[in-house]
């Protein structure tokens, strides 16, 4: 593996994951941070005064701390997802790594919190530990009243969340790591243009004070053949060929070249029905103090493109989950929260439609839909049996999702191909709603009329963390009715 001194500061938009960062507390109050290797906190929130202020305070305790950043940081090189570990002191940490091209380069931490209520048992042991390290008794306990309390459960679903954000931030990180790199390439290359200029499958040429055509490589050449229908030859005029909007564009990117910059830009070009990316970088030539032309390297970034459309796109995804998740907490009324799931789960990736139906024994009861059901529905889809709904009956038995990418051409029976008559469903994706090893009900979304939709992997993960998040507010919605 290459040498690799990059800095997780340098990859990744840390004003971003800030903002991130505290949303997620707004949303959760769970303490967190973006960690690199050197323990420096690049962005967080939440963090609690009875760590800052006490057990990383007082050098005897902070060494207990190191502890278990260790203990922490072997677990995670073990090839773990996330780690929850109870530290020395009481509290309960837990982080996950941020992976960049196979380099563990810093963590997503979250902590500081206990996992049941305090009892008088844990209080006494506080004050033991108040007492040893010679904390004061009344400061220290006030704030350990502060810590919050989060069961295991809903912890782990939090770390899910987090390894997804770290698993982003390390893809993000690496689209940032191969700009460097190709950056380096191109510093290298322009040393050695002249043994490397046709072995390029880029565009590189140089003009000289005249705007005239002085070396070009045979990728060039031929790309301006494509463009011109021109033969390109030593002397031609770069400038002349052009529209005037064209010629003003090149001519002042060219001009601030040969001021002495390095003038770097983006263009896009329709080539074969398809639409390219291309980042251009114009160098002064100098020789003996003068500039005696620019030098030009036009690379084709469409994939490089794509990619970051990509991590924006799962970015705002997982920022879109965050806040569905917020309002999930607004209410307690089962209602309203049924439909606010199949609302947010329908539009989260603009989908046509939604329903959920809650399982009770052998019955399954529709108690929410996307679009509303017209009055005229029939009243036998709204109270079924399972087992004349096999795939409903196979995500309740498998916990997993099952997907139909086309009801027209699928083998479903009649109660299912009613359904789907009735809504023109086309595509659907059938989610569980779970909480431990119980199935509360199931999510069915989809698409409708001609609309045929695959839906990728990354769709049915955001899925599953949206469903978990749904299952944990009814199964709260339903505490407070029966409290």
């Amino acid at each position: 593996m290459s040498d690799f001194n990059h800095k997780l500061e340098d990859l990744v938009d840390v004003g971003s994951v800030s903002q991130m960062f505290k949303l997620l507390y707004q949303v959760s109050t769970i303490p967190n941070a973006l960690i690199d290797m050197e323990g420096e906190i690049l962005a967080g929130a939440g963090w609690q005064s009875i760590c800052t202020d006490f057990h990383r305070k007082n050098p005897a305790s902070e060494v207990l701390c190191r502890e278990s950043d260790t203990h922490i940081s072997d677990e995670i090189a073990a090839g773990r997802p996330y780690c929850v570990y109870e530290c020395p002191l009481g509290l309960v940490d837990s982080s996950c790594p941020v992976i960049i091209d196979g380099h563990h380069i810093g963590n997503v931490f979250t902590g500081q919190m206990l996992h049941t209520p305090l009892t008088d048992d844990m209080r006494e042991r506080f004050k033991a530990q108040a007492k040893q390290y010679g904390y004061a008794e009344s400061a220290y306990l006030e704030a350990l009243e502060k810590v919050p309390v989060f069961p295991l459960e809903k912890h782990k679903e939090i770390l899910k969340l987090l390894a997804n954000i770290a698993e982003q931030l390390g893809n993000s990180g690496l689209v940032k790591l191969r700009a460097i790199e190709q950056e380096k390439q191109l510093q290298d290359s322009e040393a050695n243009l002249t043994s490397l200029i046709n072995n390029r499958k880029e565009s590189i040429w140089s003009i000289d004070n005249n705007y005239d055509y002085l070396i070009f490589n045979s990728f060039f050449k031929a790309s301006y053949f494509a463009t011109f229908n021109i033969e390109l030859e030593r002397g031609l005029n770069a400038l002349d060929i052009l529209t005037p909007e064209l010629k003003d564009f090149w001519k002042s990117n060219y001009d601030k070249a040969f001021s002495g910059e390095r003038v770097v830009f983006e263009i896009s070009n329709q080539v074969e029905n398809a639409l390219h990316f291309y980042e251009i970088s114009l160098n002064p030539i100098i020789k003996a103090d003068q500039i005696i032309g620019v030098s030009g390297l036009s690379v084709d970034i469409t994939d490089r493109k794509q990619v970051e459309g990509e991590i924006k796109q799962k970015n705002s995804s997982l920022s879109a989950l965050l806040e569905i998740t917020h309002n999930f907490t607004k209410t307690l009324d089962q209602n309203t929260i049924l439909q606010a799931i199949v609302d947010s789960a329908t539009s989260l990736i603009e989908l046509d439609s939604g329903a959920i139906y809650l399982l009770k024994g052998e019955d399954l009861y529709l108690e929410a839909t996307t679009p509303p059901l017209a009055p005229q529905f029939p009243e036998e889809f709204r109270h079924a049996l399972l087992r004349d709904h096999p795939h409903i009956g196979q995500a309740v038995s498998s916990h997993l999702p099952i997907i139909v990418p086309d009801t027209k051409t699928a083998d479903l029976t009649p109660a299912e191909r009613a359904v789907c008559d009735s809504r023109d469903l086309r595509s659907l994706l059938y989610l569980p709603l779970m909480i431990e090893n119980r199935v509360l009900g199931v999510v069915i979304l989809g698409t409708v009329g001609e609309n045929v939709r695959l839906f990728s992997q990354e769709e049915i993960d955001l899925y599953r963390s949206l469903a978990g998040q749904a299952t944990l507010a009814l199964e709260n919605a339903r505490l407070y009715d029966e409290g």
